[in-house]
């Protein structure tokens, strides 16, 4: 993921298992945005999609953020927290 810590909008990917790219924005350190691709853990390609939000915290240099994703008939929530030099 590539967040401008001024703000502005998010681009990245997803890769591994799950192929894709990321979309969003950082409205003052406030981020929201969705990933959409698709998931081979087998052999056939599976679409799938998330929404993800979180915040910048640039006091501890870290990103959490919560997204709710979905592909097939599966769904998965999660977290994860980014962290930067």
């Amino acid at each position: 993921m590539n967040i401008p810590l001024a703000g502005g909008p998010i681009s990245g990917s997803v890769s591994g298992t799950c192929e894709g790219r990321v979309t969003g924005s950082n409205n003052g350190g406030s981020l929201t945005g969705s990933m959409s691709g698709a998931c081979s853990p087998f052999i056939m390609a599976v679409p799938a999609s998330a929404t993800f939000s979180g915040s910048v915290n640039k006091a501890g240099k870290t990103v959490p953020v919560s997204f709710s994703g979905k592909g097939g008939s599966f769904t998965h929530n999660g977290s994860l927290t980014l962290t930067y030099p």
